[in-house]
């Protein structure tokens, strides 16, 4: 259950509750996985439901899903893909990435240049699988969420997806630099 729960800070000149944090709980319909925020940071970890909302426009989005429960993979859609198994520990989700998959190859994007995990090997088969390598994401940030939304609306566009993926590999902002 998604709930919105108010802070106990109240505004000094109308003394009306203004602040809000989410709290993530437990898992959604469709068995994606919702983060907790973390303390202590600018933002906050984007849960499945924010990611849905966020891309439901996008054609080829087909939603997020946990490493364990990919679903089988159709041609020009995006996949958004929680590194946490959907039976590991407090199943509050780790950190999210994005797989891309088309006719002859697909694509991993993670914000923290981790790798893929056995199970999108799985899922692509014998394809070529383009991989960033460059570290968008502090270690220390809870970004991966807008990271990976900004990734699928940019790859949905254009027609040569190889050449956008590179672009957007070596041109997007790093969490460094947008904190300096």
């Amino acid at each position: 259950v998604y709930k919105r729960q108010p802070k106990n800070v109240t505004h000094p000149s109308t003394r009306v509750q203004k602040e809000t944090r989410y709290r993530w709980i437990g898992r959604d319909s469709r068995g994606g996985i919702k983060k907790k925020g973390q303390k202590g940071q600018k933002g906050h970890a984007w849960s499945d439901v924010e990611i849905d909302d966020a891309l439901k426009h996008i054609s080829g989005f087909k939603g997020c899903f946990s490493k364990d429960q990919i679903p089988t993979l159709q041609n020009n859609a995006f996949y958004i893909i929680n590194l946490q198994s959907s039976n590991e520990g407090s199943r509050t989700g780790t950190h999210w990435c994005v797989l891309a998959n088309f006719k002859d190859y697909a694509m991993w994007y993670d914000s923290m240049a981790l790798g893929e995990p056995t199970q999108v090997k799985d899922a692509i088969g014998q394809k070529k699988l383009y991989i960033n390598h460059i570290k968008h994401q502090m270690t220390s940030s809870v970004h991966c969420g807008p990271y990976c939304v900004l990734f699928v609306k940019y790859m949905s566009k254009g027609s040569n997806k190889i050449l956008r993926f590179k672009d957007f590999i070596h041109n997007i902002f790093t969490d460094n630099e947008q904190n300096n």
